[in-house]
């Protein structure tokens, strides 16, 4: 699947905030919600998007002790 400048974008919003919702990225890219939608599947169906995860701040319920593991996957490929 060769990336185009919307599917980085959309990419990028993603990484930013994993629970933006499709309607706000649409916006952002000016394609229509189901667009994007569409392009969000196919990223996932594709690999390039494996997983939506959440950071963490250490607090009371947290300590730097507990053991916290986590994983990137990368998957190289053409961005045009």
């Amino acid at each position: 699947m060769n990336l185009d400048k919307v599917d980085m974008k959309i990419i990028e919003l993603l990484r930013n905030n994993s629970r933006e919702s499709i309607q706000k990225i649409a916006e952002q890219v000016n394609l229509s919600r189901s667009a994007v939608d569409k392009r969000i599947q196919s990223l996932i169906q594709e690999n390039i998007i494996t997983g939506f995860t959440i950071s963490t701040c250490f607090d009371q319920r947290l300590s730097p002790s507990d053991d916290i593991h986590s994983y990137l996957l990368v998957k190289s490929g053409s961005v045009d």
